[in-house]
């Protein structure tokens, strides 16, 4: 249950950060599509998130579609 709950706070903490991680930026993601990215930072880890957990660009229509994050053992 612990991991579970450190995956959670690094999760949540990832998804409330602006654009692409500056780690990824010139090695897996251009300069220019992280600028592009910049016009919409705040949504930018929210719609790589979607893609990593669905394989699609598209977003929900429901704006509260929730995905759950269970823990097993």
């Amino acid at each position: 249950m612990l991991y579970a709950q450190l995956f959670l706070v690094r999760l949540y903490r990832w998804m409330k950060a602006k654009g692409h991680p500056r780690q990824l930026v010139g090695n897996l993601i251009s300069e220019a599509e992280n600028k592009k990215s910049l016009k919409s930072a705040g949504t930018t880890r929210a719609a790589l998130f979607w893609k990593a957990v669905t394989d699609s660009v598209v977003l929900p229509v429901d704006e509260k579609k929730d995905i759950a994050v269970c823990a097993t053992r």
